[in-house]
């Protein structure tokens, strides 16, 4: 007799998109030390660095937190992601309230930059690319409750989608 063990592991598309997000907002964070140092010196390259090291950290750990929510129960995903995501930004708005009581405001500055660009590009290619990868991030079908999915509902004559209005 064979036993198998089902270890919830996060699906390799989700860790591609993961890491997609990862390295181009890495890239973006390189992008602001470097700007910052040649706008403000080196004050602004440490607190851009700061912020940017900060800023990737959070949000990863979140992204892990929330696909690997997705994995063990898909209906909690949503409320999950809610509170991930909020927390998140609390967290790197404490990052720059604390850089910002113990430093002066160049570093501040370029950690400001950096954590805003870092966040517009980690959530733009997150949802781009996992909207390419067509990751559910929710699962309706189990909020139905019946278990019937909506292409289902729809093949079944509802006229939910008005393309398929009067369509029988």
């Amino acid at each position: 007799m064979m036993t198998t063990e089902s270890k919830q592991t996060i699906p390799a598309t989700s860790m591609r998109v993961l890491l997609s997000a990862a390295s181009w907002s890495a890239a973006v964070a390189v992008a602001a030390v470097i700007v910052a140092a040649l706008v403000g010196g080196a004050d602004a390259a440490v607190g851009a660095l700061i912020g940017g090291v900060a800023t990737l950290a959070v949000l990863a750990i979140g992204t892990w937190v929330v696909l690997k929510v997705a994995t063990v129960s898909p209906m909690a995903s949503l409320i999950a992601a809610l509170v991930v995501f909020t927390a998140q930004g609390g967290l790197l708005l404490l990052t720059l309230a604390t850089l910002s009581g113990l430093t002066d405001g160049r570093q501040v500055d370029g950690a400001a930059i950096a954590v805003i660009a870092v966040t517009m590009t980690w959530t733009t290619l997150f949802a781009v690319r996992a909207r390419r990868e067509r990751i559910p991030l929710f699962d309706l079908s189990a909020a139905l409750g019946d278990g019937a999915a909506p292409a289902q509902a729809e093949s079944q004559g509802s006229t939910r989608d008005p393309r398929r209005a009067g369509v029988k």
